[in-house]
């Protein structure tokens, strides 16, 4: 859900663009890239395109064998240890289902982290969610990955199949035209995000303004991706030595969303596709640059990260939120991380209209997300993972979302040694 899709603008019609995939004609909308034209190429999020890419030609580039690369590796960290935090779960996947993270020198230390939103947000912002749902004057509105969180009072799902008015949607935009349509309903969107979702429910609000919608109001957990990333790094338990970056946490502020890694923190830092020999190559360049006391942000030549961003984008959350402190399912109390609405919107603030009890709760009981966000523990070093804890019955956040640790663990280094080993 969070993670944006690369692809073309087959087609515009009415300031609307159209792509194409798995031979599925779907919309997008162009509010961030007017300028957009069929066979662009654009990376789409949440029913939005936000950034225009180049489309690579990969035929005209050639590059050392991944064998070469890891030599390179190996020589230049000689007998000295390097940790490197992944920040993309699709960075994770990569190494371990192409076999490559079996074959690094030892000397390289693997982090992972600061984790999906939905797997940073606390189980009692999804316990409020169950409650909102049950209010029978309330349609909630929210995304697939939260139908099924857990929660010690149940799932949405399953409150679904009792009756009650809950909805999937691809986008916060969608919410427009059910509030329009249910008019003695108030539609209460749980949105759970980064920067990205923070601007298109910003869109979605100055939307509903100019629309006069009134039934309508959102209860969030957006969170602010910059801040994040900098305290986990800072409260690590390691030393990191270098950020493996992803291009689609740039989306609003560019590669320069990065740029305190290097500047202030003094790591080396890559922001690299999900191809295998391009992760490596952002690996050995990070050590290079450690070495040399010399850092830059390496961006990989098959990287769509963009060195701009998009600062419609930027100036749409400025413009409908401000930062507060929160305290996240690590249990940690971090300030600024949170996009809260601006006084100037209350009326579309959730938490307002409703009594909405503060539920301490960060994890489900017996859960080791905590530990594992904090790289106290690797995900399959919990006692409960791929047993009484796995994609088809998950105890917490990190094995519900596509993009959480313990998911992407147990579907790419679980699954990759279960078949080495028949």
């Amino acid at each position: 859900m969070y993670n944006p899709i690369p692809t073309k603008l087959i087609d515009i019609q009415q300031n609307i663009g159209y792509i194409d995939i798995g031979n599925n004609r779907y919309p997008v909308q162009l509010h961030f890239l007017k300028s957009a034209q069929a066979g662009d190429y654009v990376l789409v999020q949440m029913g939005f395109a936000i950034q225009t890419i180049r489309e690579h030609d990969k035929a005209e580039k050639t590059y050392p064998s991944l064998i070469d690369i890891r030599s390179g590796i190996e020589q230049q960290l000689a007998e000295n240890n390097f940790t490197i935090l992944l920040t993309s779960s699709a960075h994770i996947e990569k190494l371990h289902t192409s076999g490559i993270r079996y074959i690094l020198p030892s000397a390289l230390r693997f982090l992972y982290g600061p984790g999906c939103p939905t797997c940073l947000t606390p189980v009692g912002y999804f316990q409020n969610v169950f409650h909102l749902a049950q209010k029978q004057s309330v349609i909630l509105v929210t995304f697939s990955d939260v139908m099924n969180m857990p929660t010690p009072a149940g799932t949405l799902h399953m409150l679904r199949q009792d009756g009650y008015d809950i909805r999937v949607v691809h986008s916060p935009y969608d919410v427009l035209r059910i509030a329009e349509w249910n008019p003695k309903k108030e539609v209460v969107l749980a949105a759970v995000g980064c920067d990205v979702m923070a601007a298109v429910v910003g869109i979605a609000i100055k939307e509903a303004m100019s629309r006069d919608i009134r039934n309508l109001s959102f209860f969030s957990s957006l969170q602010r991706r910059e801040i994040l990333l900098r305290e986990h790094i800072l409260r690590s338990n390691y030393h990191i030595d270098g950020v493996v970056c992803s291009a689609y946490d740039v989306s609003v502020d560019g590669s320069g969303f990065y740029s305190f890694i290097i500047d202030e923190l003094k790591r080396g830092c890559c922001c690299t596709g999900v191809d295998a020999g391009e992760i490596l190559r952002g690996i050995l360049n990070m050590i290079r640059q450690t070495q040399n006391n010399d850092f830059s942000i390496y961006q990989g030549p098959e990287c769509v990260c963009s060195q701009t961003g998009n600062a419609q984008l930027r100036s749409i959350i400025d413009e409908v939120f401000i930062t507060s402190d929160n305290r996240w399912s690590s249990g940690d109390l971090i300030e600024r991380s949170k996009y809260i609405l601006r006084d100037d919107y209350n009326g579309f603030d959730a938490e307002k209209k409703f009594t909405i009890p503060h539920d301490e709760l960060l994890v489900m009981p017996g859960c080791s997300n905590r530990e594992i966000q904090l790289g106290l523990i690797l995900p399959y070093q919990c006692s409960k993972f791929a047993t009484q804890c796995h994609p088809g019955s998950p105890i917490g956040a990190g094995m519900l979302s596509s993009e959480g640790l313990c998911y992407t663990w147990y579907n790419s280094s679980y699954k990759f040694k279960m078949q080495s080993n028949k």
